[in-house]
């Protein structure tokens, strides 16, 4: 009498994964993270330019909003780039900016102010935020 066996079929060739299946999927799988890798590195550059420009945004309304308490008349209602000038916020001059302003009569009850911050990008590229501001003499008692 024979032994009872199991079923076996020696005949299946499709028992696991071949040696190529293993390492096409592992570069498959390292192409996708090296592009994701990537992307991270992409927006950590981007979000580092957008905070730059939104402090230089923030210290350039700082700057007009301090011509914005000064009358018309007033000596330092003058174009300067001054960089000890009392405008300027100690914290933007710690942080690399150079502010530079304009002040032009565009008829003689008002001025034009412009006020433009710039900062080097990757050590060399000049970047630069520009704000303008029209002051009228008497809009304060507009406001």
């Amino acid at each position: 009498m024979k032994a009872y066996r199991p079923h076996q079929d020696h005949g299946n060739k499709e028992a696991g994964f071949t040696l190529i299946e293993v390492i096409v999927s592992i570069s498959i799988l390292a192409i996708g993270l090296l592009a994701m890798a990537n992307m991270h590195v992409m927006a950590i550059h981007t979000n580092a330019k957008a905070r730059r420009i939104t402090e230089s945004t923030a210290q350039a309304q700082a700057v007009l909003e301090e011509f914005m308490k000064i009358p018309l008349d007033s000596p330092l209602m003058v174009s300067v780039s001054d960089p000890d000038s009392p405008l300027i916020p100690d914290s933007m001059k710690r942080r690399g900016y150079d502010v530079t302003w304009g002040v032009s009569q565009p008829n003689a009850n008002s001025r034009l102010i412009t006020v433009t911050v710039a900062w080097k990008e990757m050590g060399f590229m000049t970047k630069r935020t520009r704000l303008s501001y029209l002051t009228v003499s008497g809009a304060a008692d507009a406001r």
